[in-house]
């Protein structure tokens, strides 16, 4: 079974800091609540993670539905953030960041990773017409990142190779300001799908970093049966469903 879901903007929520809108503007699932317990993972801000961006995908039920659509499928722990690329146009820039993940299990991949970057969204930074950032731009700075997903995280990430610089360069109306350094000549960077970027958040439950959060609780979905241990059954679901390396 699958869902239409396209993923609306929202208005900024302006604090000391500019927060992404999307997610922080709705109601809180179970999973993104900061819920005491005896496990050791962080809370997990998601409205951060998952910040501004819209999407237009078919919603899967289940993350065995999901896995088949990825060409990389590997579970593990936040070793670092980065800064990543930069894109824009006369008006835009779009800022990313760069997610290292310590590799522990792999599923699905050309070969055995001990490391996968991951690229994700910092948001969008509107410039007036000499060039300068206008304060309505909705971002996340990679500090911000870190503290919404810290490093020792787990995360389990299913992803496609990402756009090449000269790609992403070649897109309408854009021009690749920074590019990406990979650390090695086999290192490669991935975009996950919009339902495979999920943390363990530090009650056991899963939280989407891409997709809303409702996109990865319905269907077949854990937190759909009311599972504490949400996170756990994820990988679990993976290592039935996929040959495990």
């Amino acid at each position: 079974m699958t869902r239409r879901h396209r993923k609306r903007l929202a208005a900024p929520t302006l604090t000391t800091v500019v927060l992404f809108g999307v997610g922080a503007c709705t109601s809180s699932t179970s999973a993104d609540k900061q819920v005491e317990g005896p496990s050791t993972p962080a809370g997990i801000d998601g409205a951060t993670l998952r910040g501004w961006n819209d999407y237009d995908y078919d919603v899967q039920s289940s993350i065995a539905a999901v896995a088949r659509t990825a060409e990389t499928v590997v579970a593990g722990e936040i070793a670092s953030w980065a800064d990543g690329r930069l894109a824009g146009s006369e008006d835009t820039l779009d800022k990313y960041a760069v997610l290292e993940v310590a590799v522990d299990q792999t599923f699905v991949a050309d070969a055995d990773p001990n490391l996968v970057f991951v690229e994700v969204s910092r948001g969008h930074a509107a410039l007036d017409e000499d060039g300068n950032e206008l304060e309505n731009s909705v971002q996340a700075s990679v500090r911000e990142l870190e503290a919404a997903a810290p490093v020792g995280t787990r995360v389990i990430v299913l992803g496609q190779p990402a756009p090449s610089d000269e790609d992403l360069g070649d897109q309408p109306g854009n021009e690749l300001l920074t590019g990406w350094e990979p650390p090695s000549d086999t290192a490669q960077l991935l975009s996950p799908v919009p339902q495979g970027l999920l943390f363990e958040d530090r009650n056991g439950r899963y939280v989407s970093g891409v997709a809303d959060q409702h996109d990865v609780e319905f269907g077949d979905w854990p937190a759909t049966k009311g599972r504490a241990d949400g996170f756990e059954q994820l990988i679990a679901e993976l290592t039935a469903s996929l040959q495990q390396h």
